[in-house]
């Protein structure tokens, strides 16, 4: 495993973001995707930030052809 791979400790990304280990207690996070206010943050592999609960939606992989593969191979053909 190389160093590079190694995520930072909680308080060194609270750091680097807010510059402190304690935000204001009147602050709630932002989703710097959509700009909304949000509980919930996904992120890609590589800990960059995809969106929240109010911008990304959960949907079955079944119900999409672009999951699979073969089946979309056949519909573009």
């Amino acid at each position: 495993m190389m160093y590079a791979d190694i995520p930072d400790h909680p308080g060194i990304h609270k750091m680097e973001l807010f510059g402190t280990l304690d935000p204001d207690e009147d602050e709630s996070p932002i989703c710097p995707v959509c700009y909304e206010e949000c509980e919930t943050a996904y992120f890609d592999k590589d800990g960059e930030p995809l969106g929240c609960e109010n911008c990304i939606c959960k949907k079955d992989a079944w119900d999409d052809i672009r999951y699979l593969p073969k089946a979309y191979a056949r519909h573009n053909r």
